[in-house]
């Protein structure tokens, strides 16, 4: 059996059965659903809905967490980043997996470590906070914790892995994935907590685990008339700006002055400025973080010096940012797929 569930992040990870194939339900059907689940990537589920189906108006971008259950187990996790509606008014939602909310905080570059356990624990801890981990607005959704890691790449001592200030908790695993061949894979446990694995490319646990590399749950497929689109890959509801490098002193162990530099970043800056948050090098927008959740970026702005000047260029950037861009494309449409029966969500494995 398999059903998909709607929540948002105050009721996470409870919500609405919105589809399941064992009901046959006329108000709870889906259009053209494909879930794509490919080993060491985030996956995507897109699906339509028609305008009589009971949840129609409930699917919201960003905001809305949609959940793949099969046989009481959840098997994938995520978020809708982009919706269409034809002439029909039939929508069609694209999701992307949680590994994706990686890409919505950044890193401080503080985090040393030789041991990559260690040092996924120090990431996770940064990616977790930001997510008010602890808070009444915890985003408890994109909270995880490290689950296993192959041993054969824990204990290296050659070349520490490390972090540059402002990159994004996903460009940090990337890196991982730069000098190993493995994958990150995230598991869930009977409430929706999510764990977050690494295996790596020899690991004997790995073949076990994943199996077959990629497999689709699919059903027929559709061309719209008239479609309008909002994409929010872009969208950001706070932004940390960096500026050029600033010199200053600092004295060693035996006391002596040392010229260093570093970027301007704005946790220096003194006073009450819109958004700021005091002490640290974020600017919010409060309204679009309550809307949307926690999805910073890094903004370089090389050439300015001033802190006052660093900070209404980034306040300029995020006015701009949180807003989605929208398109209107024209394509044809093919009559037969209007009255198509779903009886179910298939698995396809390759």
């Amino acid at each position: 059996m398999i059903s998909c569930w709607l929540s948002q992040k105050d009721n996470w990870p409870l919500g609405k059965c919105f589809y399941d194939n064992s009901v046959p339900e006329p108000d709870l059907a889906l259009q053209e659903p494909v879930l794509t689940l490919t080993a060491g990537s985030a996956g995507e589920f897109t699906f339509s809905i028609s305008p009589t189906q009971l949840y129609y108006d409930s699917f919201r971008q960003l905001v809305s967490i949609i959940t793949v259950v099969r046989d009481g187990k959840i098997l994938w996790e995520g978020r809708i980043i982009d919706e269409e509606m034809d002439f029909f008014k039939q929508k069609k939602f694209t999701c992307e997996g949680a590994l994706a909310y990686f890409n919505d905080t950044i890193q401080f570059g503080v985090s040393d470590s030789s041991d990559l356990r260690v040092f996924l624990e120090s990431v996770i801890s940064v990616h977790n906070a930001q997510c008010g981990v602890g808070t009444e607005n915890a985003e408890k959704h994109k909270i995880f914790k490290i689950g296993y890691v192959s041993p054969i790449v824990t204990g290296i001592t050659d070349d520490p892995f490390s972090i540059e200030i402002g990159n994004t908790t996903m460009e940090v695993m990337n890196s991982i994935l730069d000098r190993y061949e493995g994958m990150f894979y995230i598991t869930w446990d009977i409430y929706g907590n999510k764990s977050l694995n690494f295996y790596y490319e020899d690991d004997p646990e790995k073949d076990a685990i994943f199996g077959v590399a990629k497999q689709d749950i699919v059903f027929g497929k559709n061309l719209l008339d008239y479609a309008h689109s909002y994409d929010v890959t872009e969208l950001c509801t706070a932004v940390m700006p960096i500026g050029g490098e600033i010199e200053y002193e600092e004295e060693d162990e035996e006391g002596n002055k040392i010229n260093k530099s570093k970027p301007l970043a704005l946790e220096s800056l003194e006073g009450d400025f819109e958004g700021h948050i005091k002490g640290t090098g974020f600017i919010m927008s409060e309204e679009a973080v309550a809307t949307n959740g926690w999805i910073v970026k890094k903004i370089d702005f090389s050439e300015v010096t001033d802190i006052e000047t660093l900070y209404y260029l980034g306040k300029a950037y995020l006015e701009r940012g949180q807003f989605a861009n929208m398109e209107i494309e024209i394509s044809a449409f093919d009559m037969a797929h209007l009255n198509s029966k779903i009886d179910g969500l298939p698995i396809i494995e390759e």
